[in-house]
């Protein structure tokens, strides 16, 4: 069965949301299951904001409860890169800070369950796209 789009926004019209799980779930698995909600949710919003940004009409960014007002906003930011490699390396100026990360990787029972590693002697490997950090990895190695 297709789903009812709007015509303006592409949402999905008069669509339910999904039942709950019918059992408890356990507080990781549910940690996983609110991380893809909200991968979906950044996806359309990205959309949608896509959308609008592009759309010429202003009438097109009012709605029958909101609308969507534009706005371009500029800051000044420091660029520390631009300091001389003296300063940059002197530890001196610099500060440890410790950030905690609740990363998720799938359990060896998800894997077999999936069939993944089945015979092969293998245990399963964090995939990237599972890690929901606050800031990039790349960036704590650097400041370490």
């Amino acid at each position: 069965m297709e789903q009812i789009r709007h015509t303006l926004s592409g949402t999905p019209v008069g669509q339910t949301p999904p039942a709950g799980p019918l059992l408890p779930l356990h507080p990781a698995d549910e940690l996983a299951d609110i991380r893809a909600q909200i991968a979906r949710l950044r996806k359309r919003e990205a959309e949608l904001r896509s959308a609008l940004l592009l759309c010429d009409d202003p009438d097109m960014r009012v709605g029958d409860t909101h609308k969507v007002v534009v706005k371009t906003l500029r800051s000044r930011v420091f660029e520390k890169s631009r300091l001389p490699q003296v300063i940059q390396s002197d530890p001196r100026f610099f500060r440890t800070r410790e950030v905690t990360h609740v990363c998720l990787l799938p359990t060896e029972r998800l894997a077999r369950r999936q069939g993944l590693f089945s015979g092969l002697g293998l245990t399963p490997r964090p995939n990237e796209a599972e890690f929901d950090v606050l800031e990039p990895f790349a960036a704590i190695l650097r400041e370490s």
